[in-house]
């Protein structure tokens, strides 16, 4: 398991202590799961894989928490760094 999915295991976790509000679409249910996010930036698409979420058990309304927002934001900002590419100079 790399540091990334330690990271959203102990974030799912957390999650699931919290008693979340009733869905504010339809006041169904929340509920922890996991999902696929993606990010566009700069035309790259960034896409984060087992990301704690809510889900709304009777429509369907994803809540993405601002912590896992933000871990995605690192990432893309690590990621970025690591090919030596600053996504603002990409411009064309």
């Amino acid at each position: 398991m790399d540091e990334n999915n330690l990271s959203f295991q102990k974030l799912k976790e957390i999650l699931r202590s919290q008693t979340p509000e009733p869905c504010s679409v339809c006041g169904g249910l929340l509920k922890v799961e996991t999902i696929k996010l993606d990010q566009l930036e700069k035309d790259k698409l960034y896409v984060l894989e087992d990301a704690p979420a809510f889900v709304c058990q009777q429509c369907g309304e994803v809540w993405v928490p601002k912590q896992v927002l933000n871990e995605l934001d690192k990432m893309i900002e690590l990621t970025t760094k690591k090919t030596g590419k600053n996504i603002k100079e990409n411009k064309k």
